[in-house]
């Protein structure tokens, strides 16, 4: 039976090498001695040992291998190559080598060869396998002519790819043994050298061009244009090949000052067109390794085409007579721009045309009704103005449908969009000190028939936005100077996407509101500095108390103390219908008005926040600044799934700087500047469930910079060194204490060398000074970041998650040939060492600016 018969096969996976088995093993290949010795070195083959095969017998041995995530697999190379050896007189039991590459067992690429006495040189040509996966739908596809001469067989299953290999299968397979009911074995083969062979060395190209023009400030103009192959990749990006996109693009665009040809002052007339175009040839099929024919590669070319023309009006100046009411008192805008894309898996294009207009009323608030001295109440608001705009759109997209070279395409949507906005905003200041803020816009579809008073299409509100601002600055209040501001805001969303189903109501919609009290005010210290001052007579001590003097001390170094306190709350409600109330629309409460209805899946968010900071300057002594600051958050959000409390507090938070240090060290004679400075922060944040114990804390250090030397050198150079850390503890009392550590160090030194021309350059091998037309300036870099993530968790071992460290060396000069005329090189080392996978990367860029301007 087929049991018996699968039991009987035996089947094993072994190593042969020139150590273990030098009495039968033999290398395909002279090996070298090992480095330091007259040892040969260790070579080995994968052998796989068989006994009792029979007729359609097949075994298998594999490895799989974890993608890397660049998508480039073996595109780089022509071909796959690997010795194969045989017993002697293993020709007669016909028996086979398989070796397939590919993501998984139902889709891979095939390559069998007959096993002969001896080593076999086995080369498995890639791109014939990418051929024969392209010459039919069927799901198996087979080539024996090919490789008849040496009886080797391509096969496809399924649709595999080159660019994601991640099993490797070599196997063995019993053919034309019908005849003879004899099993085939004892007896091995031998696998040994498997690789990659004929990198692909193509030459990648980019090219860069830029025009800038102006003419008497009446026209402008810009255009540039980019092109770049599909085998040119950047050095030091993380990938050593190509995009396999041809990719070309250029864009032009024009200002034309219409109000530069006009005689009026003030007037604004700016006319703006732009086009741009853009397009990437595939080498390759999308997400495949067949290399496109230009017929395939035409029909799979995406495109991207954009242009657009805009147009404003507005006129500035004196406002006085009757212009004030009129050109004066109107700015508008209008504008259209079209656009196009094309992939192989859809084509789409779009247009929009949008224009508003703004009328702004100048009223003036009126004399006023006065209330006492110096305070009139004003009975007119200041500035009341009106706006209108029009947006018209229409969006079309297909799906696209490509087999071989015949394109077709098939209606996906086509939307079109009709709104009209509607806004008016008023200024009031009815006292001294005081000022108001009125904002209402009103977003109408007008593609939703709704018939008005007058029996025209007046569409359907689909959004509202209402915003209302004061702010008052009492004066004289005790020694205070606040300033106290009140918000609220109010939004409607009413848009299509807030219906889910026919069945829910028509004017089903979202909700939202927010309301905000802000006081700030500066507290004097310095005015209680001069309450503590000694007495004129030095000799006077009477009114002088020793208790006094630290508080004397203090104050005189401090400034004002800038403190805020503010507090925030904000509702949200998703489909409702219905008014909720005027209190919810101002925006300073989150109450609902108990006839709003809530339909099936409404949500309510609500969510408060109290803000404290503090903030002042210390001078200690001449020339030295501390900069202090202090900050209290406390925020609620209240959902769904309960209230959740967040709690920051921000102390101490310290940047100090002292100046002209190089006149304290005695080094005037070198430097002309020196400054020092340096930051630290801490920071602390908890988050939990409201009213029950936190579950997360998070700590925070920062010393940014730890040290920073700011140097200017009296023979021109100008040094900058900074050193910076940053820690930060996340303590997650859920997973039982976790503890996660992130770390970053920053060493950077920067210098910079300017040549005046007046003075010249001299070279090292030269005494005499090259004079310049002009100045060169030089600069040296050099940075170091080390950044390193692990999580500790007690009765466990630290988990390293990430550690590595980049180094990047550099230098460059800046000339200006002419005024027209600027250029450059630039020279770069980068270094990147991953110590948890320990790898290391190194690239080297080298480049050549200029800057050509008419």
């Amino acid at each position: 039976s087929d049991a018996m018969k699968a039991d009987s096969v035996e089947f094993d996976v072994k190593v042969r090498n020139n150590k273990d088995d030098a009495a039968t093993y033999e290398s395909p290949f002279e090996v070298q001695k090992a480095v330091g010795g007259n040892a040969t070195r260790r070579e080995q083959s994968l052998a796989l040992a068989y006994n009792r095969l029979q007729s359609g017998d097949s075994v298998f041995a594999f490895k799989t291998y974890p993608d890397n995530g660049s998508g480039i697999g073996y595109t780089q190379y022509r071909d796959v190559r690997f010795y194969v050896h045989g017993d002697a007189g293993v020709e007669i039991q016909n028996l086979r080598m398989v070796a397939r590459f590919g993501p998984d067992t139902v889709n891979y690429y095939e390559y069998s060869l007959p096993v002969r006495t001896g080593w076999q040189d086995a080369r498995v040509p890639l791109e014939i396998l990418s051929r024969l996966k392209e010459a039919s739908s069927d799901r198996v596809k087979i080539d024996s002519l090919t490789g008849a001469d040496i009886g080797a067989r391509y096969t496809v299953v399924g649709n595999p790819s080159f660019t994601r290999v991640n099993r490797i299968t070599f196997g063995l397979t019993v053919f034309d043994t019908a005849a003879t009911s004899t099993s085939i074995g004892p007896g091995e083969v031998w696998i040994d050298e498997l690789r990659l062979d004929g990198v692909r060395k193509e030459v990648g190209r980019t090219g860069n061009f830029a025009v800038q023009a102006n003419f008497a400030d009446v026209l402008a103009v810009n255009g540039s244009y980019q092109k770049q192959d599909q085998d040119f990749f950047r050095v030091g990006s993380g990938v050593n090949q190509g995009t396999g996109l041809n990719h070309s693009a250029y864009s032009l665009s024009s200002t034309l000052q219409l109000d530069r040809m006009l005689p009026l002052t003030g007037l604004e007339l700016p006319v703006r067109v732009t086009l741009s175009r853009a397009s990437d040839v595939p080498k390759y099929r999308t997400g495949s390794d067949v290399i496109l024919d230009d017929a395939r590669s035409a029909v799979e070319t995406r495109r991207q085409d954009r242009q657009s023309v805009d147009f404003r009006y507005r006129r500035t100046g004196p406002r006085k007579g009757w212009t004030r009411w009129t050109i004066d008192a109107i700015d508008g805008t209008m504008a259209y721009s079209r656009a196009a894309n094309i992939d192989p898996q859809s084509t789409d294009s779009s247009w929009v045309f949008s224009t508003t207009g703004n009328y702004q009323l100048p009223v003036g608030g009126g004399k006023g009704i006065p209330l006492a001295k110096n305070m009139r109440l004003k009975y007119l608001p200041d500035v009341v103005s009106f706006n209108m705009g029009w947006n018209a759109s229409r969006s079309t997209s297909y799906s696209r449908f490509i087999q071989g070279t015949e394109d077709s395409t098939a209606l996906r949507s086509n939307v079109l969009s009709r709104l009209l906005t509607l806004g008016t905003t008023a200024s009031y200041l009815p006292i001294n000190g005081v000022a108001t803020n009125y904002r209402l816009t009103s977003v109408r579809d007008m593609l939703v028939h709704q018939t008005g008073l007058t029996g025209f299409n007046v569409g359907t509100e689909v959004n509202r936005t209402q915003t209302m601002d004061l702010n008052w600055t009492p004066r004289r209040l005790l020694f205070l100077s606040p300033n106290i501001t009140l918000n609220g805001f109010y939004h409607e969303d009413a848009g299509p996407g807030v219906r889910l189903s026919s069945a829910d109501p028509f004017d089903l919609k979202n909700i939202s509101n927010r309301g905000t009290a802000r006081a700030t005010t500066a507290i004097p210290f310095s005015r209680f500095g001069q309450r503590f001052k000694q007495p004129g007579s030095p000799r006077d001590t009477s009114g002088t108390s020793l208790l006094m003097a630290p508080f004397r001390f203090l104050f005189s170094r401090m400034t004002d103390v800038q403190t805020t306190f503010s507090f925030a709350r904000s509702a949200s409600a998703s489909r409702v219908v219905g008014r909720p109330g005027f209190a919810y629309i101002t925006g300073f409460t989150q109450k609902l008005d108990p006839s709003l209805y809530r339909a099936p899946n409404s949500n309510i968010v609500e969510n408060r926040e109290y803000v404290t900071t503090a903030s002042t300057t210390v001078q200690p002594i001449s020339r030295v600044t501390v900069d202090v600051r202090t900050d209290h958050r406390l925020s609620y959000t209240n959902t769904y799934l309960g209230a959740r409390r967040t709690f920051t507090f921000s102390w101490p938070d310290l940047n100090g700087r002292w100046l002209q240090l190089q006149q304290t060290l005695g080094l005037d004679e070198m430097l002309s500047s020196l400054v020092i400075s340096s930051h630290y922060s801490l920071r602390r944040e908890d988050q939990g469930p409201a009213g029950k114990p936190v579950e997360t804390h998070v700590r925070t250090t920062n010393w940014g910079p730890l040290l920073r030397w700011e140097a200017s050198f009296k023979n021109g150079i100008r040094a900058d060194v900074n050193t910076s850390l940053t820690k930060s503890e996340n303590l997650d009392e859920r997973l039982g204490s976790v503890v996660r550590t992130h770390t970053n160090t920053v060493h950077d030194v920067r210098l910079t060398k300017t040549y005046p021309a007046s003075k010249g350059i001299r070279f090292p091998w030269s005494k005499r000074r090259v004079k310049l037309p002009n100045d060169v300036n030089l600069n040296v870099s050099m940075g170091i970041v080390r950044d390193k993530q692990f999580t500790e968790r007690p009765g466990f071992d630290t988990l390293i998650e990430s550690d590595t460290q980049r180094l990047n060396v550099g230098s460059g000069t800046t000339y200006n040939f002419t005024q027209s005329i600027t250029g450059g090189f630039d020279l770069a080392f980068r270094q990147t060492k991953d110590y948890k996978a320990l790898l290391t990367q190194r690239g080297i860029t080298i480049a050549v600016n200029a800057q050509f301007r008419f």
